[in-house]
Parts: structure tokens; sequence; C-alpha cells
């Protein structure tokens, strides 16, 4: 499994909400429901083309990259087809294009309600909310027409409110594409970003516990036989074992609860995820309230930047690889020069300014390359009167 390269977002809630169907057959077109057995906790989708299964699952995800790679811009992004095709390793990408416009469709149609879904905390105490979204508010759509150039080939995705509101709050978190690229299409992917979200929130030892009927509501697997929902639940938990996310999986059939063991490490050394907040530990997301993900033990999470950093002075560790990660975001930015980078003792100072510039010149249609990026570390460092040596040139 190659080291985390490749960072893409999902806002907190859509982690752990179930969007999208995989069960067999074609999905209904007008409304899909999934309910726990009490009628306590209710999904509802509608959407025109039909409710969005594993394959815009996928898109979504790659939709979310895109939006990294692009310096995380307020309210939408732009893109072509054949970048999602190229993010989801779809080979040769001219031979999605069709299957994405449709995708694309198909979730900007999507219209969600979810019933006692969400908590709310006030001067009230702790409420049950309901929740109406979609997950976005317009999708822009490039169609060709023959005889004109393609030249101008762009489409538009414009989140809806709330989430845009949630993502610049930076009530997100940043999985690796490269886990997600390794599981099989559908449930095993679905279950790898909500284990993810919970890996550093409700772990013990290395466990995650969850009630059958929680983990199904929320993935979701909707079969109401005993078994087959058992068997499923195992199939999809054995393919995060056998791509190495997972140590093990066991269900108490007494209790019905699902134990979910992490392999250590369980991802990639280089996890990032956003600073942490005192967060609740009830199973239902959170709305209206600014949750962030809690952040791993920072000696594992800075392990791989170990050796790569030469330190003169005290060097703010977090900075660091939140400088890194960001690089990683910007396309075709070479790993050495990565490396090359890392090394420099005004990384954490130049960052900032760095980043500022990059969003300003990538918001009025002038995204710099990878070259400028690199050009602007360097010379920051070479022309600085208080240092004489580049540490690469020694």
């Amino acid at each position: 499994m190659k080291d985390l390269k490749e960072p893409y977002a999902k806002e907190n809630n859509l982690l752990q909400l179930s969007l999208f169907y995989f069960g067999k057959g074609r999905p209904e077109r007008a409304v899909t429901e999934w309910s726990d057995q009490a009628g306590k906790y209710k999904l509802e989708c509608v959407c025109k083309f039909g409710i969005p299964g594993s394959f815009d699952q996928d898109v979504y995800t790659a939709c979310m990259r895109i939006w990294v790679k692009q310096g995380m811009p307020k309210g939408g992004i732009k893109l072509n087809y054949s970048d999602i095709a190229r993010e989801l390793g779809l080979e040769p990408p001219r031979a999605w294009v069709k299957k994405v416009r449709q995708s694309l469709e198909k979730l900007g149609q999507a219209r969600y309600q979810f019933t006692q879904c969400f908590v709310k905390a006030d001067k009230d105490g702790n409420r049950k909310m309901d929740a109406h979204f979609s997950l976005f508010d317009a999708v822009i759509l490039f169609r060709h027409e023959k005889g004109k150039s393609k030249r101008n080939s762009e489409s538009e995705l414009i989140f809806s409110e709330k989430i845009a509101e949630n993502l610049e709050a930076k009530y997100y978190q940043l999985l690796d594409l490269a886990w997600y690229r390794a599981l099989p299409e559908g449930l095993p992917r679905r279950l790898y970003e909500y284990l993810e979200k919970k890996r550093y929130r409700a772990n013990v030892n290395g466990e995650f516990f969850i009630s059958q009927q929680a983990i199904c509501r929320w993935l979701p697997v909707t079969d109401s036989n005993p078994t087959r929902k058992q068997n499923t639940l195992e199939r999809i938990a054995n393919e995060l074992i056998k791509a190495g996310y997972l140590n093990k999986y066991e269900f108490d059939h007494s209790r019905k609860v699902c134990t979910y063991t992490y392999a250590k490490p369980a991802t990639p050394k280089e996890v990032l995820l956003v600073d942490a907040l005192p967060t609740k530990t009830d199973d239902t997301p959170q709305a209206n309230s600014v949750e962030q993900t809690p952040q791993p033990d920072l000696d594992d999470k800075l392990s791989s930047i170990q050796g790569e950093q030469k330190n003169q002075g005290q060097v703010d560790q977090g900075k660091i690889v939140e400088a890194l990660a960001w690089l990683d975001g910007i396309p075709y930015f070479h790993k050495d020069r990565r490396k090359e980078i890392a090394q420099l003792s005004r990384l954490c100072e130049l960052f900032p300014s760095i980043k500022q510039e990059y969003e300003r010149l990538t918001g009025i249609g002038k995204r710099p390359k990878a070259g400028w990026v690199y050009k602007a570390f360097k010379d920051g460092y070479r022309f600085d009167p208080n240092v004489q040596e580049d540490p690469q040139a020694a």
C-alpha cells in the first residue's frame, strides 16, 4: 500500500449517514427508505434518475478529492468528466465520460430527508433533529455539441449551503483515496469511510464496538433476514481485512454487537486529520455545531516525517503535517521535491503566505502550477539574509 499521497475530504455527517443504494436490481426512482425496526430513525431519498448507487458514491468521492486538489475553494469546484475518471483509476478516461456525466446528474438531483438522525446541543439539552439537504445546490454540466470545440469543457459543482458552511468551518475529515481504491466498489468502501471516522473517536485499544442494528442502519444493510444480514457484514469486513485495514472482525450473537479491530498501522503513516475538539460519543451525527475529528497520537502521525525535517530551533510539528499534506494536494507535485521542501527550516513560516497566494490566484482562474509552488518555497529560503546555506546544496 503506498503512502498517503491522495487526501480527499468528506464532510463529517456525510461520512456517517447512508446516502447511497447498495441493493440488487435497479434503485427506485421516487423514494428509498432505510429505517430501524422501531421506526425511530428514517432516511429517505428522492431522485428522478434513481437513488445514487455505488458508482455514484465513487464519483462523489472523486469530486471531493478534486476539491482538495483545487485548494478547497469556497462554494464549489470546476472539473471535467475525465478528471473524475482519472481519480478513480478508470482507463481510458474518455470511455467513462458518459457514465460520469449521468452520475453527476443523479447526484445533483438527489434530495435527502433524515428523521431523528441528528443531535443538536443547546440550552435545552441534546435534542434529536430532522434534516433536509442535497449534496449540491447546482450541477452545471458541460454537454458537447457536434462541430463545436471541447476546449472549454469544464462543468461546475456548487455545494449546498449547509455543506459549504461545514466545509468552510473545517467540519470535515481527510481520508486516503489510495485505501479507498484498494477496496471493492460499494459497501466495503462505505465501511472504510465510516470506520475511519470512528478510528480516532470511539475505538478502545484498537477496537471499535457498535450494535448490529446501528451499523446496518448507517451503511446501510437492509436485509431483514438475520443470517443474510450477518453474512453481509462479515463479507464486507473481510474485504477490509484482506486489504490490511482491519486485523479482524467479530460478532457477539448474544449481545448483537460487532467488533472491528484496526490493523496497526491501519493507514499509511502520514495520516492527517483536522485538529480535535471535544465531541459527543453519541452514535448519531451532530448538526449545527462545528464538530472536528480528533487527531491521532502525534508520534504516530509524524513518524514518516521524522528524518525528512532538519529542525533549526523549535518547529510547529502540526503545521509541518498540514503543509506537507497541502503539497500532496497540488497536481503533479513530485515526491522528491516534497522531500526537499520538508527539510526547509522556514517551512512553517513560509507555508501560510504561499498557500494564501496560491488560493488567491486559483480563485481568479490563474491556478499556479507545481513548479510555481516549489520555486516559492525555495526562493523564500534562498533569499533570507539570515540563512547562509541551502541544506540541499550542502
